[in-house]
């Protein structure tokens, strides 16, 4: 008898369907059954445990990260829809309606889609990234984890999660803005993501004075609004930070920390901003590696830009949905 290791899939053996489920996802496990309708509602049901499971990350009081947490929520889910798959196939007893979102070729496209598209999605769409550190404060704290808009200022071969050879350049450019917040690569090692503030724009003179941004030969408007507490790891104490509110002349308008004790980085000479690259502060000014620092950081290309902050999500330090607070 000739060996046929696809027969128990192509006859659709109880226990094959629980394969497909676990492969496929819950709704590629329906469809391999011909429950088509019953394929879309587990696969609606996939993203509400998801979200169900982002709420008790949120709410919950234990120690799993937002990724955990999902991922217990959609694993969850799909042992049901395994169950669900397996009760199905037996009933059959092979005798399967093999409709067009049944057949072997439709599965291997939903196969392809769901192992390809959050690869796209991460090139062009969106990306996931984290902050390590308090260079951002008071905007980005250590722990935030947020998605970038890749199609932002359009793409470059850093656009890409892995490495791509392509030209270089960029493609459906769209300049950055005086304000925004944008992950870019290091411009003296591109395998590191820099996330910073754009405020110097190409063919701009940018001067720290005494502390505050001049920025064509113009201080940028600051006032004073109190002061930002936070805990330092390195200290018992809480460290207190004066907080001032800056307003650049397109009128963005944040949040920075300035301790004004930092001479090297509160009196710089006077930088000028070649063609086709941008000039990027933290906004905890006196704790940050940023454009001041020419050596390490420098001017960043236009090529460098991978993408602007689109939404912060979660703060893995508090364990909070940001945008539920």
């Amino acid at each position: 008898m000739a060996f046929r290791p696809f027969s128990p899939f192509i006859n659709r053996k109880p226990w094959a369907a629980v394969v497909v489920t676990f492969v496929l996802a819950p709704m590629g496990g329906l469809f391999y059954l011909g429950k088509g309708a019953l394929g879309l509602l587990y696969g609606a049901a996939y993203f509400v445990a998801a979200f169900l499971a982002a709420l008790a990350a949120h709410y919950g009081d234990f120690d799993l990260s937002l990724k955990h947490c999902m991922m217990l929520g959609a694993l969850t889910l799909t042992v049901v829809a395994a169950g669900h798959c397996f009760v199905a196939a037996k009933k059959a007893q092979g005798a399967v309606p093999v409709q067009w979102f049944a057949r072997w070729y439709f599965l291997f496209v939903l196969l392809f889609a769901q192992t390809v598209i959050p690869h796209l999605m991460r090139s062009f769409l969106f990306e996931p990234f984290n902050i390590p550190s308090g260079a951002s404060l008071p905007n980005l704290k250590v722990g935030d984890h947020l998605f970038v808009s890749k199609y932002a200022y359009g793409y470059s071969r850093y656009s890409f999660p892995v490495d791509v050879p392509v030209d270089e350049g960029r493609w459906f450019f769209t300049p950055p803005k005086r304000g925004d917040i944008a992950v870019l690569k290091l411009p003296t090692d591109p395998r590191v993501n820099y996330i910073k503030r754009i405020v110097g724009l190409p063919g701009d003179r940018i001067q720290v004075k005494g502390g505050i941004l001049h920025i064509n030969d113009r201080p940028v408007d600051r006032e004073r609004v109190g002061e930002y507490t936070r805990q330092d790891s390195l200290q018992r104490e809480p460290k207190v930070t004066p907080q001032f509110r800056e307003t650049l002349p397109n009128g963005a308008t944040y949040f920075i920390l300035e301790e004004t004790d930092q001479a090297l980085m509160d009196n710089t000479p006077v930088y000028e901003v070649p063609a086709g690259h941008y000039f990027a502060m933290g906004d905890n000014r006196d704790r940050t590696r940023d454009s001041r620092f020419l050596q390490d950081v420098g001017y960043i290309p236009e090529e460098n830009l991978v993408g602007r902050l689109a939404l912060l999500y979660w703060n893995s330090e508090t364990k909070r949905l940001l945008f539920l607070d």
